[in-house]
């Protein structure tokens, strides 16, 4: 065997050390999906914090697998959005329910529909609280995207507080958020 085929020593050590902790970090999340805490199955090891499975890789002859498609707010609202529209919906809530969708993926942004949390949802709800009625029937609004309205609110005038709470039990929550 030639000099330059011997593996560098350190090298060879730090692989190992690689390999001895994701066997621990495999035993640990296995460990933790047998005993049905979930919660406990993110990577904890430093060395592989954010990485994601990729699953196995296709066996010879095999096809390999369709990319797993990825969900965001704005596909699932357009999907939403289509299917209700075409049976469910008259036009006037069909535009109601439009820049409603499309306020929310204006404040929430291009986020996978996962990643979506309880602040996103209330960052929703306090733009439209500071929404100007009647905005789009006002000719200083013409053109204005809906953030752009909301920003543009001198006035300080907002849509009611009826207009979102319907029942007591609505107001209850509204009050807990």
């Amino acid at each position: 065997m030639l000099a330059r085929d011997k593996p560098d020593p350190e090298q060879l050590q730090t692989a190992c050390n690689g390999v001895l902790r994701a066997d621990i970090e495999n035993a640990r999340i296995l460990a933790a999906m047998l005993s049905r805490v979930y919660e406990s199955t993110p990577p904890r090891d430093p060395l592989f914090l954010g990485m994601k499975p990729t699953g196995l890789r296709p066996l010879p002859g095999e096809a390999a697998p369709e990319p797993v498609k990825v969900h965001t707010l704005a596909s699932l609202s357009d999907q939403f959005y289509a299917a209700k529209f075409t049976h469910d919906w008259v036009p006037k809530t069909a535009v109601d329910v439009k820049r409603v969708l499309e306020l929310a993926k204006a404040v929430i942004g291009p986020k996978e529909i996962k990643s979506v949390s309880i602040e996103d949802v209330r960052a929703v709800r306090d733009a439209l609280a500071k929404l100007p009625p009647t905005f789009t029937k006002l000719t200083a609004n013409k053109g204005l995207m809906i953030l752009e309205a909301i920003a543009a609110n001198s006035s300080g005038t907002t849509l009611s507080l009826t207009f979102f709470i319907h029942d007591r039990r609505d107001l209850w929550l509204a009050s807990m958020a």
